[in-house]
């Protein structure tokens, strides 16, 4: 009797590692591996309203490796539009007992051959999953090393015809498990290029450095390049479900390479150099504060030639409407300040600008009104503009009380000296003005 106890107590032990390793066998085999896969892409398509498919789905239990080949995303609400994201090869390396602690934390991760759509039909129909707005606290997670290589990135937009597309890049993230954060690199290996209608802007360099802890990202560095000019960004990203931003740009911007670019005939020449800070909230760009500070050097815009300027600003972009607070641009031809009220849609209200002049050169700006002669003076005093829809010389409004200098002393064929009081009134098509010498 005891050595029948004995023998089963040796066999219980035996059978039991047996059938345990016989389960996990069983769980490794190709059958229950379609049957995990099928019952993550129910969980994704019920909680997501996303559709996954993937031509490989393979994980080792012993090694903590999972591995999906071929994988694609598309919205569910949108089966008839681009997939948003498509993958050749994922692999993952979870940290299972974090992850059950309910910290989504992974040791590797690798991207080969990311691509990521993001499409805008002409019926504004979009290929983004349609699902609740999430208004909780992002999930505690920590990637200790990630890359994606040889990724793709494209952006479209039917309805106001605008693209951006990067053909390649490349991402790396490094982990702390202390800090629990992210240092993220990131850039382009193949030049990028923005469209929009018939103009096509090349993008040649896009570099971004930053560390991101939590739900903020803070750019330590990032760099872009183009069309001659250059842009350097600094700041910080806060926010998953509803972003805030405090970023300063440093831009030196070649006119001449603009214009080039964009296949522009007007005359632009020269450089603007200088900061722009933008801070405020990125959901529907509500409140967004603007403060600039640029310098312009040889400019030739608007009739202007080879001129240079110092432009301080403060304004405020509220949905569709900017509101200027403050603007003053000091340059060789004169003095402009004043403030503005301007809407990106036509209907949205009316546009307003009201401005002071000390010393100004008026010949270029009077050109603008395509007058049968040119005006050489300069101003002293005030006006104030307003339209409506998009801005045409011939269809604005105002009112001026200017105080000339004639900046030539005699006339010719096309052009006047004009020096006296200026009391003017704009109408569309037709202007009253009332010169007192």
């Amino acid at each position: 009797m005891k050595k029948r106890r004995l023998r089963l107590m040796r066999i219980i032990p035996v059978a039991v590692i047996f059938l345990l390793l016989l389960g996990i066998s069983l769980i490794h085999t190709p059958p229950a591996r379609r049957l995990v896969f099928e019952q993550v892409r129910t969980r994704l398509l019920k909680k997501l309203a996303l559709d996954v498919r993937a031509d490989r789905f393979h994980y080792n239990l012993f090694t903590r490796e999972i591995t999906l080949e071929g994988l694609t995303v598309r919205s569910v609400s949108a089966p008839d539009l681009p997939p948003i994201f498509h993958a050749d090869r994922i692999y993952l390396k979870p940290a299972i007992l974090s992850i059950i602690k309910g910290s989504w934390d992974f040791e590797d991760l690798l991207f080969t051959a990311p691509k990521i759509h993001y499409f805008i039909g002409q019926d504004g129909k979009n290929n983004l999953p349609q699902t609740a707005s999430y208004s909780g606290s992002a999930p505690e997670f920590l990637i200790a090393r990630a890359k994606a290589g040889n990724g793709s990135f494209q952006f479209d937009d039917l309805r106001n015809n605008f693209s951006m597309t990067f053909p390649q890049w490349q991402l790396q993230v490094n982990g702390k498990g202390s800090t629990r954060a992210h240092k993220i690199y990131f850039s382009i290996l193949r030049p990028a290029s923005i469209q929009y209608r018939a103009q096509t802007i090349p993008v040649d360099q896009l570099k971004v450095s930053g560390t991101l802890q939590q739900s903020t990202f803070r750019a330590d560095a990032a760099y872009l390049s183009a069309a001659d000019s250059h842009i350097s960004i600094t700041g910080s990203v806060s926010g998953f479900s509803n972003p805030r931003i405090d970023l300063q740009f440093q831009p030196n911007v070649d006119l001449k390479g603009i214009a080039r670019a964009l296949n522009s005939h007007a005359t632009l020449e020269g450089n603007i150099a200088g900061t722009i800070r933008l801070s405020g909230a990125l959901d529907n760009l509500q409140n967004l504060k603007i403060d600039a500070r640029l310098r312009g050097t040889g400019i030739r815009a608007l009739g202007y030639r080879k001129t240079n300027f110092d432009l301080s600003s403060r304004a405020d972009w509220n949905s569709s409407r900017l509101r200027v607070h403050r603007m003053e641009m000091n340059s060789p031809d004169g003095y402009l300040g004043g403030s503005a009220e301007l809407f990106a849609k036509s209907g949205a209200g009316t546009n307003t600008v009201k401005a002071e002049l000390r010393d100004f050169n008026l010949s270029p700006v009077w050109k603008l009104l395509r007058p049968p002669f040119d005006l050489a003076s300069r101003a002293t005093g005030s006006f104030t503009l307003s339209w409506n829809g998009a801005f045409d010389p011939l269809k604005i409004s105002g009112s001026a009380r200017l105080n000339l200098v004639a900046s030539r002393q005699a006339p010719d064929a096309s052009v006047l000296p004009v020096s006296g009081k200026l009391d003017a009134q704009l109408h569309p098509g037709r202007m009253l003005v009332n010169l007192e010498s």
